[in-house]
């Protein structure tokens, strides 16, 4: 069965940008420089980091972060009124090599020497079980599988969903009547 939305493409840097490229909470006019802004990236965009570090050393949990160019960033998560007297009960389930996403980030704190942080509502924070770098594998290997699918098959025609086969012998999935097996399958 087709999946009912496309697999996102990670590498995308207008929509998963690197930490780097965020646009600033407050960008300092200095003459001649200029800075990323959110007209630069997709709308909505998304800030992937794996979970390096816990740096909490106050209410507010504070987590080094690796975006997909490898740059080390810090996080801070603002919790909801209804645990800030124990922000450790809201954030115990984050783990190391965890990825979070952040929607439409900017980066703050951005100072001569200093490259910011990024601060996100914890209930909007999506984790997700896995490294950005694997992410960003299956990103590809889901892009070049669909790239050989486009040009290897023709409207209508049928094709194994498990290994690739084409042909008239191909059994018909009864439950979504749109996937298509062979006899490896």
């Amino acid at each position: 069965m087709a999946p009912s939305q496309p697999f996102p493409n990670f590498t995308s840097p207008r929509t998963f940008p690197t930490f780097q490229a965020l646009p600033l909470t407050n960008p300092p006019s200095l003459p001649g420089v200029t800075y990323p802004t959110a007209a630069d990236l997709s709308s909505p965009y998304f800030l992937l980091g794996t979970l390096k570090e816990n740096m909490t050393l106050s209410s507010n949990p504070t987590y080094i972060l690796q975006d997909c160019a490898g740059q080390n960033f810090a996080c801070v998560l603002r919790v909801p009124d209804s645990t800030a007297s124990n922000p450790k009960f809201a954030v115990d389930g984050l783990k190391k090599g965890q990825t979070l996403v952040l929607a439409n980030p900017t980066r703050g704190g951005v100072k001569e020497g200093k490259q910011g942080h990024v601060a996100a509502n914890l209930e909007e924070v999506l984790i997700l079980p896995t490294k950005v770098e694997r992410l960003m594998e299956l990103s590809i290997r889901v892009k070049s599988e669909q790239v050989q699918r486009e040009g290897e098959v023709e409207e209508g025609e049928e094709v194994c969903q498990a290994c690739g086969k084409k042909g008239d012998k191909l059994l018909r999935c009864k439950g979504c009547e749109s996937a298509w097996y062979c006899d490896k399958a």
